[in-house]
């Protein structure tokens, strides 16, 4: 099936069911993700994070304090979206998800790691470090499969031509 949306053309792939194995990997290489929570004014408000754990059945992880805004947000609403751009190799990857939070040391202690001691410098034994678990439902990927030279190549043949430049993106939404 193919849908003109704006200047960009997707190809978009209907993944019902997919198993979202195919975007783990993708998700590990970026590590840093928007993450996007509704406020109690019913605003959103995003956040650069650190995905500590990417897991092929659905979860992904996230180190937090217990007093963050981030809890007070999880608190009102736990429906949550996190958006991952890997520019270099033009991947795009929004999640969508429940969070559930999750106070198990046990957890804590195996997704620890050295970077982490510069937001809680007590180490994986701090009382107010929690995990928040995101149970995806819904993925969806842009993947051009072209370099950015490749990309600029075809802007610029578009400018010189007069013609609409068309990427032809791979999309894929993944239902988990």
């Amino acid at each position: 099936m193919t849908r003109i949306f704006g200047s960009l053309f997707l190809n978009l792939i209907d993944m019902e069911n997919h198993d979202f194995k195919s975007i783990v990997s993708k998700i590990q290489d970026i590590k840093v993700g928007m993450f996007t929570t509704m406020c109690k004014d019913n605003q959103l408000r995003g956040r650069p994070m650190t995905t500590c754990e990417v897991e092929e059945d659905g979860f992904l992880w996230f180190f937090t304090s217990i007093n963050s805004k981030l809890i007070d947000d999880l608190i009102e609403q736990d429906n949550v979206n996190i958006s991952y751009t890997d520019m270099s190799k033009n991947i795009f990857i929004s999640v969508k998800g429940q969070a559930i939070l999750v106070r198990s040391k046990t957890k804590i202690e195996q997704f620890w790691n050295p970077l982490a001691k510069a937001w809680f410098p007590k180490g994986f034994k701090d009382p107010d470090l929690v995990l928040v678990k995101i149970q995806v439902n819904q993925a969806e990927i842009w993947d051009s499969g072209s370099s950015k030279i490749v990309i600029l190549a075809k802007i610029l043949k578009a400018i010189v031509t007069g013609e609409e430049y068309k990427d032809e993106a791979a999309h894929q939404v993944i239902n988990v």
